[in-house]
């Protein structure tokens, strides 16, 4: 779910995207929307070695040698592994445990589903423990229509943001989620009259 979400070309880079760092070029000179760039590899070097996070070209250039020299000292599988184990999932939670622990109802021994996975990699980097409402719906029909998720996996992650949600444990500042509820109640009753 972290390669789908995050960086689909994970296992086929060498821990830079030439076209994040377009899209990225792109955005700084205001002729693209708003993207960070940054490939898992990349983001790990962050995570692990960059402490001023706001010289923003300095900080990109020590990122991208950085993910080069990840990229050929740990495997891809292990960078995955480490990856989620040391990034912020929101503000103050630090790694997949404490993810799971925050939002799952504790630390788990087996595989989360689905719909846990998506919600949980959507996380990634949410400073501010906030629903970003138009990313996860555009997340979400991408996924599904991939085929990542199916319909009934794309309901239970926006019932996962409603527990959380009213558990205040994110906020829904656009008041978001009633648009997604009702898109994915729709997909999954036009699926059941199909059948």
């Amino acid at each position: 779910m972290a390669v789908q979400i995050e960086d689909k070309e994970f296992f086929s880079h060498r821990g830079v995207s030439l076209k994040g760092i377009a899209r990225l070029l792109l955005s700084v000179m205001r002729l693209g929307p708003r993207s960070g760039g940054s490939t898992i590899t990349q983001q790990f070097a962050r995570t692990l070695f960059i402490i001023d996070q706001k010289k923003l070209v300095r900080r990109k250039l020590v990122e991208i040698l950085l993910a080069l020299w990840l990229s050929k000292v740990i495997s891809k599988d292990r960078v995955l592994e480490m990856y989620l184990a040391s990034v912020r999932f929101d503000y103050g939670v630090m790694g997949i445990a404490a993810a799971c622990s925050r939002f799952l109802k504790g630390p788990r021994e087996s595989t989360i589903g689905s719909a846990e996975a998506f919600f949980l990699i959507e996380r990634l980097s949410n400073v501010r423990s906030l629903l970003l409402g138009p990313r996860v719906a555009q997340t979400l029909r991408r996924a599904v229509y991939d085929g990542v998720l199916t319909a009934e996996d794309a309901v239970n992650t926006v019932a996962i943001y409603r527990r959380v949600i009213d558990q205040g444990l994110i906020i829904d500042q656009s008041k978001y989620l009633p648009k997604l509820e009702n898109e994915w109640s729709a997909t999954q009753q036009t699926d059941a009259r199909d059948v």
